[in-house]
């Protein structure tokens, strides 16, 4: 009987066609219980992506001939003595970016076009020049990506989720957390050909690592390294161990090269790396990542250095466990020092909600390389704390020793998931409105 109800010949559908109603469904909530829900699941998890399909067309079709960005606020701001104005814009089609929720969206550009991708997905883009003129009208671009990332998980929820986008001029390189198998992902990343008004991608980088547990400490920031290689970030995923295991690639800042996709990595002892700079002429890495309850770091990778470059996750850290309780693994030292690990350059405790770090020596001193800015998410009642917020910050070279100070706070009021500096504008992913931030120098 059991084969007979499973198999889906037409002799056996001929057969089932006999069987009373109330019959099948008590066999399906008892003996066939299992194969059931399966069906069930499979049914739901086709509408889901179906249902993604239909939205994503119909917003491409809304914005095809795009639309302007309605302003909604513009004040001064003045930071580290100098002024500047910050305007913000409402974004209406991406979704609010609160803690537990999908990354809004995130930003890069090429020589023509600023490109948005919110976390699960749509891509649109504006005109640079829109930047000067302070109108901004933005178009929606196709991609191809739901016939890659077809998992209908992935669509709702805020588990997984586009990380970061990288945009080399017509090519953009995508990272985002991958269903290996059942329960179990790692960080991985698509490259794309941008045509006019479509993403055509295919697969970059994936690893058959995969674990389970926090899929939002995932990392998956990227940079270029040098010509062949790109740099990506990759979360611990909550399984802290895997941060000090060497044969893991989780909890780590990678190297992959393009051509042979093979990866090495370049640090390791990290939590969940979310900002990733680097600095060519110092031949240095600027990596930001959250810490536990405190303890957020601005750490610096010295590539000029050979010996090990460990940062002590979960062993030590400045920051405490949530629930107070003490474990053998992870005793979060203070010192990292002193336990054979490396000091973070500039460490937040409180936390901050730290993400994306940038170099802006243009709007200070330029060429003195020094000068970045640190953004902040968090939540809007612990504004005190760093949280919603930029932070100005200054890296000096004292007796060939490089020294991190905090300059200032810059107070938003919105999370700040991502920010991009282009042609001397400093553009903000604004996840709490959600809205897109331009902050730009003015005259005294």
């Amino acid at each position: 009987m059991f084969f007979i109800y499973k198999d889906q010949s037409r002799f056996s559908n001929q057969i089932k066609s006999y069987v009373n109603p109330d019959i099948k469904y008590f066999l399906n909530k008892t003996l066939f219980k299992l194969s059931f829900l399966e069906k069930k699941i499979d049914i739901i998890g086709k509408r889901v992506i179906q249902n993604q399909r239909q939205y994503d067309d119909t917003l491409y079709r809304i914005y095809e001939e795009g639309i302007f960005l309605n302003k909604k606020d513009d004040k001064k701001l003045i930071i580290n003595n100098e002024n500047f104005q910050f305007i913000t814009y409402t974004i209406p089609f991406f979704e609010w970016g609160k803690y537990g929720k999908k990354p809004s969206y995130y930003i890069d550009s090429n020589d023509e076009n600023i490109f948005l991708v919110s976390g699960s997905g749509m891509f649109f883009k504006f005109r640079k020049n829109d930047i000067e003129n302070k109108n901004i009208k933005i178009y929606s671009i196709r991609s191809n990506l739901i016939d890659i990332i077809n998992y209908p998980e992935f669509y709702y929820g805020g588990k997984l989720s586009i990380k970061d986008i990288y945009i080399e001029n017509n090519n953009v390189y995508l990272s985002y957390t991958k269903k290996v198998k059942e329960n179990c992902y790692n960080t991985s990343v698509l490259k794309g050909k941008i045509l006019e008004k479509k993403i055509i991608f295919e697969n970059f980088f994936e690893n058959k690592q995969c674990t389970k547990n926090r899929t939002q400490a995932a990392g998956g920031r990227i940079v270029r390294l040098d010509k062949n290689k790109i740099l990506l970030t990759v979360g611990d995923y909550g399984n802290w161990k895997l941060a000090q295991n060497k044969d893991s690639i989780f909890g780590k800042i990678i190297s992959i090269d393009e051509r042979t996709k093979e990866f090495k990595i370049v640090s390791m002892g990290h939590r969940n790396p979310q900002g990733l700079k680097f600095i060519k002429k110092n031949n240095f890495i600027l990596s930001t990542e959250h810490g536990p309850k405190g303890g957020d770091e601005v750490n610096l990778i010295n590539l000029n250095d050979n010996n090990n470059k460990n940062y002590g996750w979960p062993i030590s850290s400045y920051g405490f466990h949530y629930d107070g309780k003490k474990r053998e693994y992870a005793p979060l030292f203070k010192s990292h020092k002193d336990h054979g690990f490396i000091e973070p350059l500039i460490y937040f405790t409180p936390s901050i909600g730290i993400s994306e770090i940038i170099q802006v020596d243009e709007l200070f001193e330029k060429g003195k390389n020094n000068y970045y800015f640190v953004s902040a998410l968090g939540y809007k009642d612990q504004i005190n704390e760093g949280d919603q917020s930029l932070h100005l910050i200054r890296i000096d070279n004292l007796d060939n020793n490089l020294y991190g100070k905090k300059i200032e706070q810059i107070t938003l009021n919105e999370r700040i998931r991502d920010i991009q500096l282009i042609d001397n504008n400093l553009l903000l992913s604004l996840e709490s409105s959600p809205a897109l931030g331009l902050i730009f120098k003015v005259d005294n």
